[in-house]
């Protein structure tokens, strides 16, 4: 359901039984920053969310300060509550650190010791998806957008989670939301689909081939590919994005 006040809008999900209001808030507020919902640089205020939540200032307040917390939202004396604006050097950092981890998880996943066949299978089913929707990229809904990028998370989730390394894929998705919030304006611009496909065709042949090497390779035109696309961004939504020098 939309839920629109005062001119705020923010997609609202249904709060289970046993949620406190706190954590419903945060979890509703950060889904909608993420996916760009609440824009980059927007205002926000604890009069509109309670009016939207329904509830008193103080879960409101926790949420916020939560999502401070984690660099989502700034609050700024005298001049009010605003979504951050995306940074390139925290979206640096994040794919940094999935560049270290990727390396040795893609070391894993091309190891002869390893079988991988379901991995395999799972992984081309989740291309498959990726690809029907890819399809239809000249008419893409927004439900497509957010649907393609889920499917893109899902795709490298599958191969932490096949080698058990479940919670290191969580820990870089908590230290990696600028870069979220990166590629959901890619797919909103259809600017990454291509690259994206195109890297995940790779990925399974390098690790149905057990060829590392390929498969460090293209960890680093993730990398690369970044430096060159921040800037189209940039330049396309320079209002989203803090200052840079480039």
């Amino acid at each position: 359901m939309i839920n629109k006040e005062n001119s705020l809008l923010i997609n609202i999900k249904e709060q289970s039984s046993s949620e406190y209001n706190r954590l419903y808030i945060y979890r509703i507020l950060k889904e909608n920053i993420l996916l760009l919902n609440l824009k980059p640089g927007e205002k926000i205020s604890e009069v509109k969310l309670k009016n939207i939540f329904n509830v008193s200032r103080s879960p409101i307040r926790e949420a916020i300060v939560r999502l401070n917390e984690e660099a989502l939202i700034d609050v700024l004396p005298q001049r009010g509550t605003y979504i951050s604006l995306l940074d390139y050097n925290i979206i640096e950092q994040s794919i940094f650190m999935r560049y270290a981890l990727d390396k040795e998880i893609m070391r894993l996943a091309c190891s002869k010791e390893n079988n991988k066949k379901v991995l395999i299978t799972k992984l081309g089913s989740i291309l498959k998806k990726q690809e029907n929707i890819a399809k239809k990229t000249s008419n893409m809904s927004s439900h497509d957008v957010i649907k393609f990028r889920e499917l893109n998370e899902a795709f490298h989730r599958e191969i932490y989670n096949y080698f058990n390394k479940a919670n290191l894929w969580e820990i870089t998705l908590k230290f990696s939301t600028h870069l979220y919030r990166f590629h959901t304006l890619e797919s909103m611009t259809k600017s990454n689909i291509d690259f994206a496909l195109n890297q995940h065709v790779k990925i399974i042949d390098s690790i149905s081939k057990n060829k590392y090497d390929d498969a460090l390779s293209l960890e680093e035109n993730i990398l690369s590919n970044f430096r060159k696309t921040f800037k189209i961004m940039f330049d396309k939504y320079p209002k989203f994005f803090k200052k840079i020098n480039f």
